[in-house]
């Protein structure tokens, strides 16, 4: 995996998000901020910054070969400062089930 050589801790104390929304406006990125009603899963400073990894989370209907192994293989392949952004708007969706408890 490629490693990425940006301070994130430095940025995060000389930037704040308007920044990144109109660089992104800039670019011809318009579409690229958080939908109403996201929340914010960060510590007590109320920031949060890294590289975003996306995943869906969608129902099944039937029990795949390995229950839990996508979930599992995406939480094997994360690194320091990744920042988690689940898609969990397919209803009846429930991600990670239990397994997100054994996270906390």
């Amino acid at each position: 995996m490629k490693t990425n050589h940006l301070d994130l801790d430095q940025l995060s104390k000389e930037t704040y998000a308007a920044v990144f929304s109109d660089v992104c406006d800039a670019a011809g990125l318009r579409q690229q901020t958080l939908e109403p009603g996201a929340k914010l899963l960060a510590g007590p400073s109320g920031v949060l910054i890294g590289w975003a990894r996306t995943a869906v989370s969608r129902p099944l209907t039937d029990i795949p070969d390995r229950p839990y192994g996508g979930e599992i293989d995406f939480i094997d392949s994360l690194n320091v400062g990744d920042v988690v952004v689940l898609d969990c708007s397919r209803k009846p969706a429930a991600a990670w089930g239990n397994y997100s408890q054994q996270l906390q």
